[in-house]
């Protein structure tokens, strides 16, 4: 009599096929019945979301033919090199939207006066995009071909060009729009006029938080069984970004700043005398032309 028992298989991340071999393989054994698998169950447990990577390292982007992994991008990007060609498959699961590290925007402001200061500041700001098919290929020192360059690169001019020219953008834009029911953007920026109030003896600076977003997922051919694995990691609509405007006690170096004397230049004659002049009003002015009168005036000698 065969006994059923339950086993579990655990499959690889992205794996495609779960193989099961049998152990029997010499007919010598005599074996009348072999192991039947029946009521098969399969359940997807997604990976932990780990929300600590850096936006500038996604982590490897992956290609399949089918079941079989490819060993490099090239063709499952060239299968999407076409308007309609690929569509892009977000996985929500592992999507989520995140504030970044903060950063300080503009200069800071030292008040060394003894008075209260207040005065505005022009700040600017601009946000960019990064994808894992680009760092892919950057980590491999390969070129990246024309056909997989997203609005990555920072250059404003160039990703507007890619957003218009590049397929690929365009159908992960199209895809993230129909899920989330918003435009994706690939960079941002904005300026703004901050009115700030510096009390003596401190500094005053603005950090910034950017909002951002990261989407991970496939872009899936239509005719050529390919798939593309990428994550892109953008600017976000969804919410606003932080400025946080502060201020606080000077630093040891910002005080000895403070502290340190009035740039001047050398007296070398006359540092020390007090201010003179010789000419204090008291001298005749003659006047061009007029000839000065002489008086005669007589002694007597007793």
């Amino acid at each position: 009599m065969w006994t059923g028992r339950a086993y579990a298989f655990t499959a690889g991340e992205n794996e495609p096929v779960l193989t099961f071999t049998s152990r029997v393989t010499d007919s010598r054994t005599h074996v009348t019945c072999s192991p039947m698998i029946t009521r098969i169950r399969a359940t997807e447990v997604p990976p932990a979301v780990d929300k600590t990577v850096d936006k500038t390292r996604l982590g490897t982007a992956e290609a399949y033919k089918g079941n079989e992994r490819e060993s490099s991008l090239h063709n499952a990007a060239a299968a999407c090199n076409g308007e309609n060609a690929c569509t892009f498959r977000p996985d929500a699961r592992t999507s989520f939207r995140y504030y970044d590290e903060a950063r300080v925007v503009g200069e800071a402001f030292v008040n060394c006066t003894r008075n209260t200061l207040e005065h505005s500041r022009l700040l600017s700001y601009a946000e960019r995009s990064h994808d894992s098919v680009s760092q892919t290929y950057a980590e491999a020192g390969l070129a990246l071909p024309e056909v997989a360059r997203l609005p990555t690169t920072g250059d404003r001019t160039e990703d507007e060009k890619r957003i218009r020219e590049r397929p690929m953008a365009t159908q992960f834009s199209q895809a993230y729009e129909k899920d989330w029911q918003r435009p994706w953007q690939w960079f941002s920026g904005d300026q703004r006029t901050v009115v700030e109030r510096i009390q003596p003896g401190e500094v005053s600076w603005v950090e910034m938080q950017p909002s951002r977003e990261r989407v991970e997922g496939w872009f899936l051919s239509k005719k050529d069984d390919y798939r593309l694995h990428a994550v892109v990691d953008g600017p976000s609509r969804a919410v606003p970004d932080r400025l946080l405007q502060r201020t606080g006690p000077m630093s040891e170096a910002e005080k000895q700043r403070c502290a340190a004397s009035r740039p001047m230049t050398t007296t070398p004659v006359g540092a020390d005398a007090p201010a003179s002049s010789s000419d204090k009003g008291l001298l005749k002015t003659t006047v061009p032309g007029v000839r000065a009168q002489s008086r005669a005036r007589t002694l007597s000698l007793d």
